[in-house]
Parts: C-alpha cells; structure tokens; sequence
C-alpha cells in the first residue's frame, strides 16, 4: 500500500513514526490482478493519501479495468451530534454527501478505468437510531450514478443487479 507513516500521520493521526517495516494504513485501496484484468478497490481511502500511489499503479498496470469506488461515508456526523440543529445537519450532512461523490469522481479522473461500480455507500439505521435517518443526507446509489456517469467521459459505469454478474470477457 506503499506505507509511508509520515504521509499517513497527516491524514489519519495513527501513525507510530517509531515503527518500521509494517504499514500503519487503516483504509488502504487493494489492487487486484489476475494476469489478465486489474480492479482497484479504494472504498473508505483517503484520496490525499491514496493520490501518492497512482504513479505507481498506472506504472505497474497497463490498465485499471474496474475500479470500486465508496460514494458516501457511514459517518455520527452530523446526525449523532447536538451541537447542530436539526438545519444545521441536512446542510452539513449534504455537503459532507457532495465532498463524498467528488472523491469518487476524483478516483474515476485519476486512475481511468475502463468501467467503474459505486458501492459500498447504502445503509438505513434503525430501531431507536431510525430517527437520524432524516439528518443523514445520504446519496442514493442512483444518485451516485447519476453524477458520477454525468461528470467523466473515459469510463463507463457497471450497475448490477442481485443475481447478476459483470464478465470483463
């Protein structure tokens, strides 16, 4: 994951600049290839963080054939914090929403692959957290695709249906 504890400490404030040798990466994206394709998978990593191996990456592989990109995050903030309205979160929440779709589409930009697949961004909190749903201001998998296939012209996006498959053949 081409650990470097000095640009990890920046983002994440875990790193122990002592250790050697070990990556002190918590969300790392995971390249995988079979000789014949390459998926990327960067969901929950930090694109400041992750930006630092894309040289490599485009270096290593010819091409990214599918990458799996996060489209929203599983975040308390802002819906579990009293210290905003209830305003103050949907605004907040939205934006946080926007930030979340631009780090997708800025993944998209930056390591083309030839197909992308938003996941990883649907949930629903429930039982006596059902409430917080409202000040959560989650984009839909729709959304995110609609967004994410509007803004870029060199990938194409997989939507799947339960009990599909995707064959890059």
């Amino acid at each position: 994951d081409n650990c470097n504890p000095e640009l990890c400490y920046k983002f994440m404030g875990c790193a122990d600049l002592n250790a050697k040798g070990e990556s002190q990466q918590i969300d790392s994206l995971a390249v995988i290839n079979d000789d014949k394709n390459t998926l990327v998978n960067v969901n929950d990593c930090p694109f400041d963080l992750a930006k630092s191996t894309f040289d490599n990456i485009h270096q290593e592989f010819d091409k990214i054939d599918v990458l799996l990109t996060g489209y929203q995050n599983a975040s308390p903030y802002p819906q579990c914090f009293d210290n905003l309205n209830e305003i103050e979160k949907i605004e907040v929440g939205n934006e946080i929403s926007k930030n979340c779709l631009n780090k997708a589409l800025s993944f998209i930009e930056n390591l083309k692959p030839k197909y992308f697949l938003p996941f990883a961004g649907t949930y629903v909190l429930s039982g006596s957290l059902a409430h917080l749903n409202k000040t959560r201001c989650v984009t839909t998998i729709d959304e995110a695709y609609d967004f994410l296939s509007k803004n870029k012209n060199f990938s194409l996006p997989i939507k799947i249906n339960p009990d599909s498959v995707f064959c890059l053949d």
